[in-house]
């Protein structure tokens, strides 16, 4: 299923949602943003972040809105089902994916949405692949990282541990496409602890820079190996009192190059610096 988006423009502002003319169709998760065409004529992959919640489908919004013209978003089919591999969803169908589908294509983007595992690293690469032979090029890899539920009982782990665990997650599954992405391509990578996601208030400049120094020096080869292929590598730190718009604004500005590659930074840094 490839949601086609009602004619050809060129990426205008998009302006707050009206009344629908058809009640079923899916909501906007983004009514309010507002895009400026900073990502126009890109091709973006978002990998999890919708089917179990989360600002996968806030982003990929916030992306068709910047005037991408393409948008596959890639996560877990309804209900859990595991399917072998990364699927292209077939049919009109519904559930999460779908829905989204839908919405970016009522937006002006080409949408594909793609069932596969978020956390394995063959299935976000065969993700990629649909979406390079469907659209023509990967320029944007967006990858959401979210922990499972916790157990009850045992003390959650430190905020800082858990950005490590779930940006060198989201590491490894980049290193699985870095070939499929092209010169001037950018990969953001998303640490969104979910329930447990750590207050922005608390989770400062301090604690990006306690994660940065840890990370980055995981990352220096990646980044490193990207960067002689013209291609962007960040990390973005989501904590509990940023929204899904904020944090969709935020992958933005990382992925149209607002820091430098193999940089890790909090919701509020990136949007307080100058655009």
């Amino acid at each position: 299923m490839i949601a086609r988006p009602p004619r050809r423009r060129p990426p205008v502002p998009h302006r707050r949602a009206g009344p629908r003319a058809d009640s079923r169709d899916p909501a906007d998760p983004l009514p309010g943003y507002t895009g400026t065409g900073r990502l126009a004529d890109r091709r973006a992959l978002v990998v999890g972040g919708v089917t179990e919640g989360g600002p996968g489908a806030a982003v990929a919004a916030a992306l068709a809105k910047e005037g991408a013209a393409a948008v596959a978003v890639a996560d877990r089919a309804p209900g859990g089902h595991r399917e072998a591999g990364a699927v292209p969803a077939a049919g009109a169908g519904d559930g999460p994916l779908a829905d989204l589908a839908r919405v970016l294509a009522s937006l002006g983007a080409w949408a594909l949405p793609i069932h596969c595992d978020p956390r394995a690293e063959r299935d976000v690469r065969a993700a990629a692949a649909h979406t390079l032979l469907e659209f023509g090029a990967v320029d944007v890899v967006v990858v959401c990282e979210s922990p499972p539920a916790p157990p009850a009982g045992p003390a959650p782990a430190p905020r800082a541990a858990v950005w490590d665990s779930l940006l060198s997650g989201g590491l490894r599954l980049v290193r699985g496409v870095r070939g499929l992405l092209g010169e001037g391509a950018s990969a953001v990578v998303l640490a969104e602890p979910g329930p447990a996601r750590p207050a922005g208030a608390e989770a400062g400049a301090g604690t990006a820079i306690t994660v940065n120094g840890g990370v980055r020096a995981a990352a220096a080869p990646l980044a490193a190996a990207l960067r002689r292929r013209g291609v962007r590598l960040t990390g973005l730190l989501a904590g509990r009192r940023d929204s899904d718009a904020e944090v969709a604004a935020a992958v933005v500005r990382l992925a149209a190059g607002a820091a430098r590659t193999g940089d890790v930074l909090d919701v509020a840094q990136v949007l307080g610096a100058p655009a």
